[in-house]
């Protein structure tokens, strides 16, 4: 149970991220960014979030900088 319980938790975490990505960060840097994965630690107490870049041409490390 606590597995399956992690699993929806991480899709849930991975959809608000791109909503929040796409939809209410302003910057334009950002706009060819998705959710590619999310990780949740066993306790539910951190998570790590793939994304990935579809524009080759932007700074993937200024990108990173902008989401964080």
């Amino acid at each position: 149970m606590r597995e399956e319980r992690r699993r929806k938790l991480e899709s849930f975490i991975a959809r608000e991220v791109s909503r929040i990505i796409q939809k209410e960060m302003r910057d334009p840097r950002v706009s060819s960014v998705s959710v590619s994965k999310v990780e949740i630690t066993k306790e539910l107490e951190f998570a790590k979030v793939y994304v990935s870049m579809y524009d080759d041409s932007l700074d993937k490390e200024k990108v990173v900088e902008i989401l964080n």
